[in-house]
């Protein structure tokens, strides 16, 4: 998903959950602990939950405050499913405070980190970055730029990876097509297979439908790799690994 398709993805449900009113109401001002992981990222970095938490507690010492709430997520940083954050947010009131433990625990997408940077100032409450106390707002501005330059090369470099496994005939991921199994990294012919998607290319040159194919293999008890029925779609596939 692009940044500003993310952003806006991310807007509607900020607003969706403040007309249904689900924020937090309290008079007093409030300290708010974000933290946040990525699935694969429990506790890899030195960014594990334990640490953010950690990290906040100390900025939040040393400004004088004590954490109200503490806010877990697990997501990406570039997802737009973000209920947690987007929940955050919409409870924020004038006074408070939220505290990361580093920037890139809101987002490690610019255009997104600064929504959210946007929102909250927008909601008069001042934003805490622990990792980054004491930098100036052009220093923050040129990091971000930077980071988002590295996640491009990054991106460029796993394409290329990709698409250099992919010449050599090795599985870059997800399950083996139909017809064919995965043997150190390569996708081998499965004959337990092939004689089905040969049996399907017969099937079509004598001018039967994808659907018709389906319910024919269907019929006769063929199982897809899946254990699921045929559909006019896996069909399609299958016939495209004899294309």
């Amino acid at each position: 998903m692009n940044p500003s398709t993310l952003v806006r993805s991310l807007t509607r449900g900020l607003d969706r959950l403040s007309r249904s009113g689900m924020m937090f109401h309290a008079m007093s001002k409030r300290t708010h602990a974000y933290v946040r992981v990525s699935t694969d990222q429990q506790g890899d970095s030195g960014l594990g939950l334990a640490a953010q938490r950690h990290a906040i507690e100390l900025a939040a010492s040393e400004e004088g405050l004590t954490v109200s709430i503490t806010h877990e997520e697990i997501a990406s940083g570039s997802d737009s499913e973000r209920p947690v954050l987007l929940a955050m947010i919409a409870a924020l009131r004038k006074g408070d405070a939220v505290i990361v433990a580093a920037s890139c625990r809101l987002s490690r997408s610019e255009s997104l980190a600064g929504w959210v940077e946007f929102e909250i100032a927008k909601r008069g409450a001042r934003l805490i970055v622990a990792s980054e106390r004491g930098v100036s707002e052009l220093e923050r501005s040129l990091r971000r730029v930077i980071n988002a330059e590295e996640r491009r090369r990054i991106a460029a470099r796993t394409r290329a990876a990709l698409a250099a496994k992919r010449r050599r005939g090795e599985k870059t991921g997800g399950i083996a097509p139909f017809g064919f199994t995965v043997m150190d990294g390569k996708l081998i012919p499965c004959e337990s297979e092939q004689w089905i998607i040969r049996t399907i290319a017969d099937l079509r040159r004598d001018g039967m439908s994808l659907r018709q194919i389906a319910a024919e293999l269907n019929a006769r008890g063929v199982a897809t790799k899946t254990g699921r029925a045929w559909a006019p779609q896996t069909i399609a596939n299958a016939l495209k690994v004899t294309a």
